[in-house]
Formats: C-alpha cells, sequence, structure tokens
C-alpha cells in the first residue's frame, strides 16, 4: 500500500465493546478513533477505556498516537496503558527498515531499548488498521490476504479473506451495507489462537469499521460503530 483513498483528516470513528459471558452481553467499554494533520503527515489517535463500572473487575486506559506519511510509510507510533494497574509506555520509531523500540512502565521501571530491522509490510498495530483500509477488498471466495501487525517486536502474521455481502444493523439502529471479512490470528495475543476474528466494514469507499466478533481465551467480545465524523 502506498496511497490512501479511504479516509481524510478530521474522520472519527467512535465504537463500543460488549462481552458474552453465559447468556448476557454487557456493554464494557469504548474506543476512539480520530485523524488529524501532522506536518503534512496523517496522525492517528485511539484513545479506549472500560466504563468505571466495571474497575473492581478490569480496569484499562490506553492512548495510542501514531503517524504516517501520505504514502502510507510509517513514522512513529507511541502508547500509554494502564492495564489492571500496570503502566507501560512505548515507542516505535521508524528508520527506513529500522525500528527503534522504547518501553517504559512498572515493569521496566528504568526503560529499556532496542533496535531491529523492520519486516516488509509490517505495521505497528495503529498504523496497521488504516493500511489495511487500502487493501483492495473483493469478495474471494477464501482467497487469503496476508497481513503483518507487529505486537511489540514480533510480527503476527494475520490471514484475512472476504466472504460475502451483508446487512448488519447497529446497537444505534443504523444499518449498512457491510463486507464481512475473516481473519486468522495465531497464537501470542489475546485472541483464540486460530479461531476466525470477522470483521465487517462498509461496502463502499470509506470501508469504515461497523461490527468486529471475536472469541477471546474466555468469553466472546462484539465491538460496534457507534458514530461516525466522515472527515476532508
Amino acid at each position: 500500500v502506498n496511497s490512501n483513498n479511504f479516509f481524510f483528516v478530521g474522520e472519527v470513528m467512535k465504537l463500543k465493546a460488549y462481552y458474552y459471558f453465559g447468556l448476557i452481553w454487557f456493554e464494557i467499554g469504548e474506543a476512539t478513533f480520530s485523524v488529524s494533520d501532522e506536518n503534512g503527515n496523517y496522525k492517528f489517535t485511539v484513545r479506549a477505556k472500560n466504563h468505571s463500572r466495571w474497575d473492581w473487575l478490569y480496569k484499562l486506559n490506553t492512548r495510542h498516537e501514531a503517524s504516517c506519511t501520505k504514502s502510507m510509510q510509517p513514522i512513529y507510533m507511541r502508547s500509554k496503558t494502564e492495564d489492571n494497574g500496570v503502566v507501560s509506555e512505548d515507542e516505535m520509531l521508524y528508520q527506513g527498515d529500522i525500528i527503534t523500540r522504547k518501553d517504559k512502565g512498572t515493569l521496566h521501571p528504568y526503560g529499556w531499548d532496542t533496535t531491529y530491522t523492520r519486516q516488509a509490510d509490517s505495521y505497528d498495530i495503529i498504523n496497521s488498521v488504516y493500511v489495511a483500509r487500502n487493501v483492495d477488498l473483493n469478495i474471494n471466495d477464501g482467497k487469503n490476504i496476508p497481513f503483518y501487525p507487529l505486537f511489540g517486536d514480533k510480527v503476527v502474521v494475520v490471514y484475512g479473506s472476504v466472504l460475502e455481502k451483508e446487512k448488519i444493523k447497529t446497537h444505534n439502529k443504523v444499518q449498512y451495507d457491510c463486507l464481512k471479512c475473516t481473519a486468522t490470528v495465531g497464537a501470542g495475543t489475546i485472541f483464540e489462537p486460530d479461531e476466525p476474528v470477522y470483521v465487517y466494514v462498509t461496502d463502499d469507499n470509506r470501508k469504515v469499521p461497523v461490527l468486529v466478533v471475536a472469541k477471546l481465551r474466555i468469553g466472546t467480545v462484539k465491538v460496534y460503530l457507534d458514530d461516525y465524523v466522515e472527515g476532508h
């Protein structure tokens, strides 16, 4: 991917997450994805947190910032996460094929740096979201499309495919014409290994994620689009 045709500066996506355990769906949290301009490049800001009423059980509060050029070449990714009392700060700086990663937090109070070679077509998890929206998506009869998101300094290979067209109605009763996509994630993430993750994106020139359905190691999560501002 070396150009962007699907999102614009000013775009905002708000999503809500629901967790299924037993026989009940619980609304557990929300996330906001926004696109802005930074020195002529794209800047992506993602904020996610659980609802405070669940703090007694699990508390998550994260902020990610990432940037890429207009030709979709990554520049950096920075994050600060509070994960059930464990605070971590992470930074990835791209310099051609070299990535410098800086990590600091509760588990590494003095911080540590590492430098490694970037695998071709690999991106941190935030840049990956926007790069993936620029992939040509057509119903491909189960043909796998490889993606290479970076989790820390490890590449996790994700194979995706487009299955069919489907209408999806969100929790706020808005209906979208979607492409139903599936991705299989291997070990090393929060997802159940080798279980498909279903992603429904709008069947238009924006490819906005409307619904994500994923099986976790315990339970299932659904993430619905709650509000959308297109940008310009």
